[in-house]
């Protein structure tokens, strides 16, 4: 790509300089308005119930810069009352308070907003496209002009110092055409990259299923299960309930820090969610325990954690396997510790199990709660699974601990790709909306 003919000095120490012709302005003189949005009383249920008018909240906000729809909706009525107003196509939405703080979109239709979201109305000289990639590319400074409170804001005047480049409108809408296309290009890479990610979930489900379900022999033997959603399984395998193969022991060891208690480290909710091997590589948090506590819920080599809490019923009974020796590591609250009787089953090949759908299907469907979801001791210790002889359970761990890995590896890599483009793409946004570099003649 090619760079300007000429650039001159911005006067701005993090813009630089910028091309000859461009010149350097405050949001507040390129706009008509900047107005912050508002919510109308939630206990006036006229202003929803059967609302069709888009209403954005900071949840809308996607990686997509434009917005086609709202997840909530309001009334004709909240308009009506002026407890919210309209804004139309073509306003540009800067996320002024909360997690996603300098967050930019681009409406697609007229809508309403929420009081997180502030609204700019550019002047009909300006682009909205334009300077929706250009604000969008400077999301850390614009966050930096937020106030020095533990929650950062950014109301209307702040939004409204914020500094802008100024290319020609011809200019704008070449470089906002340019980009879009471009960006269109890299997003649908993204999109089949992460379709062959699913792809190799699926996958590694499906292999994981069958290993525990029908094993590794080829035209095996079979015989009925007596499990209906499993029918079938090799001859010479057993079904059990899973307290008559482990030791139990749904945790109630929370995070606190008491006086008088002995300090150990902590395997919580997170770091099995997030893990499939505990060892002594993860940063375990620090609390106290009783010493019955300590006695009770302390994880060996070869246990297996699950999941016994979850806000998401398919977050139930997620398993992970002890894999290092631990000092003083206690199974923390929402998880529950299995210990399996090693002459009955084997460890490795349990923590397999529990991720088969097959199997894991018992405990999602077990799970009570309406707003979080819980097992009880009696749901996990019934639940039934697939036993062959021990030997067989090893050559089916280790067969999927090496099939699993492989396809893990390849996730990676695509994941790799993925943040690649992702970071090409915001470089590209931020090189051509700067002027680093002209995309003249480039469609």
């Amino acid at each position: 790509m090619k760079r300007y003919p000429a650039y001159k000095d911005s006067g701005v120490e993090w813009i630089g300089k910028i091309p000859e012709g461009w010149e350097i302005r405050r949001l507040r003189y390129i706009s008509k308005s900047v107005k912050t949005g508002t919510t109308p009383p939630s206990e006036n249920l006229e202003y929803y119930d059967e609302g069709n008018i888009d209403w954005y909240t900071p949840g809308d906000f996607g990686e997509s810069l434009e917005l086609l729809s709202s997840s909530k909706k309001i009334t004709v009525l909240a308009i009506k009352n002026r407890v919210a107003r309209i804004f139309e196509k073509g306003t540009i939405l800067l996320v002024g308070i909360g997690a996603t703080l300098g967050k930019i979109a681009l409406m697609h239709k007229q809508a309403s907003l929420n009081q997180q979201i502030n609204a700019i109305v550019l002047d009909e000289r300006f682009i909205p496209k334009f300077y929706a990639y250009y604000l969008n590319s400077i999301k850390d400074i614009i966050i930096s002009l937020s106030n020095a409170a533990t929650l950062g804001i950014i109301n209307q005047e702040r939004t409204k110092q914020i500094i802008c480049l100024v290319p020609s409108k011809n200019e704008q809408s070449t470089i906002a055409n340019y980009l879009d296309h471009k960006t269109a290009m890299i997003d649908e890479l993204i999109k089949k990259n992460k379709r062959l990610i699913e792809l190799l979930k699926e996958k590694r489900q499906a292999i994981i299923s069958h290993a525990v379900t029908k094993g590794l022999v080829p035209n095996a033997n079979m015989k009925d299960s007596g499990i209906e959603w499993i029918r079938e399984m090799p001859e010479g395998w057993e079904v059990k309930r899973l307290k008559f193969m482990s030791l139990l022991r749904p945790s109630n060891v929370d995070k606190k820090n008491e006086v008088g208690e002995t300090e150990v480290r902590l395997c919580n909710y997170i770091d099995v969610y997030n893990n499939e091997s505990i060892d002594d590589s993860i940063d375990f948090m620090v609390a106290s325990a009783t010493s019955d506590e300590i006695k009770k819920f302390r994880i060996l080599r070869g246990d297996v954690l699950i999941t016994k809490d979850s806000e998401e019923w398919n977050d139930i009974a997620v398993p992970s396997f002890v894999n290092g020796t631990l000092n003083t590591v206690l199974c923390g609250y929402h998880l529950a510790l299995v210990r399996p009787k090693t002459e009955m089953i084997d460890g490795k090949y349990l923590f397999w199990s529990f991720q088969s759908y097959n199997i894991n299907i018992q405990f999602r469907v077990s799970a009570n709660g309406i707003t979080r979801y819980g097992l009880s001791k009696n749901s996990i210790s019934s639940a039934f699974f697939l036993v062959p002889p021990i030997s067989e359970q090893q050559t089916i761990a280790n067969f999927l601990d090496q099939k699993t890995a492989k396809i893990d590896g390849t996730i990676q890599k695509i994941l790799s790709q993925i943040e690649k483009l992702k970071e090409y793409r915001q470089a590209l946004i931020s090189n051509v909306v700067t002027g680093k570099v002209s995309v003249a003649g480039q469609l």
